[in-house]
């Protein structure tokens, strides 16, 4: 956010920022609590922060930029008073925080993702074909709302997977299904046998 607020006051406010919100922070009003899209007031040009802040341009402000990242790590906040006639003068008592939303792909893109893998690898037909009919299976469990026959067809399909590696599979091929697929089963909500 950016140029919002003009210069009130904002005490004890939750910010909730969503691409998908249905407004954005006032340009001149009251900040209150709320769910927002990301915001740069309109009579705002974004500056760049003092370091140690990231220098600018920052662009237009998007939380799709993150999208396909890892949000685990280090996160830092930035805070510029730009406002001339205030001195300067602010503070954040008592600190902040932030709590970070993901949305996991869904176990039906996340099997035609591997579905695509597959065909990609240029293995040979037979097995390429085996291991699609497996994950086929697990799509179509899946829309049945049949997780265990999901979870059967998972653990097919690495079985397939084990037994072809270092013959139609070389250990590289092998271990990337292997991942993909316990990440999918993971995801369904399979349990280790």
């Amino acid at each position: 956010m950016a140029g919002n607020g003009d210069d009130l006051p904002v005490n004890d406010v939750n910010l909730t920022f969503d691409d998908a919100a249905d407004s954005s922070l006032p340009d001149a009003g009251q900040i209150v609590s709320g769910t927002y899209k990301p915001s740069i007031g309109s009579f705002c040009t974004p500056v760049s922060f003092p370091f140690p802040a990231p220098a600018g341009p920052y662009g237009s402000p998007s939380l799709s930029v993150f999208n396909g990242t890892n949000p685990n790590g280090p996160w830092s906040l930035y805070v510029m008073d730009d406002f001339p006639l205030s001195g300067g003068i602010g503070s954040i008592s008592g600190g902040w925080s932030l709590d970070i939303t993901v949305e996991a792909p869904d176990a039906e893109q996340m099997i035609a993702d591997l579905r695509e893998l597959v065909a990609s690898l240029g293995i040979h037909h037979g097995i390429t074909n085996a291991l699609d009919a497996k994950l086929r299976a697990a799509l179509a469990a899946l829309e049945a709302d049949d997780t265990d026959s999901a979870c059967a067809s998972m653990q097919s399909f690495l079985n397939l997977v084990e037994a072809q590696t270092g013959k139609k599979l070389n250990p590289g091929q092998a271990q990337h299904l292997t991942d993909a697929a316990n990440h999918i089963s993971e995801q369904i909500g399979c349990t280790a046998e």
